[in-house]
């Protein structure tokens, strides 16, 4: 909405406090969005980073991926950039509808 802001970074912090404790649970969450998009296959991965030659940022230095190929819903882009928003919580064949969105 016009006028107001969100600081993403501190929502952020507060969904890995209160929702995330123990168990792996940020990785647990990866594997429940692939088996809400009906993947057949997952994988993760790390890339050590392209360091100073890279020409963004993010790109410097290292990452952990996920891939699935998993399908695509019509409302996924809108939620792939929503934050804080649950899209799943009517959906009841989703494991995932309890996680992020």
């Amino acid at each position: 909405m016009t006028g107001f802001t969100t600081d993403y970074v501190n929502q952020i912090a507060i969904n890995l406090r209160d929702r995330y404790r123990s168990g792996f649970p940020i990785l647990k969450e990866l594997v429940q969005n692939a088996d809400d998009a009906g993947a057949k296959s997952l994988a993760f991965g790390f890339h050590p980073g392209h360091g100073a030659a890279a020409d963004h940022m993010l790109l410097k230095g290292p990452a952990l991926w996920v891939l699935n190929d998993g399908g695509s819903r019509q409302r996924s882009p809108r939620n792939s950039r929503s934050f804080g928003l649950n899209a799943k919580a009517g959906d009841s064949g989703a494991i995932g509808k309890f996680g992020l969105a």
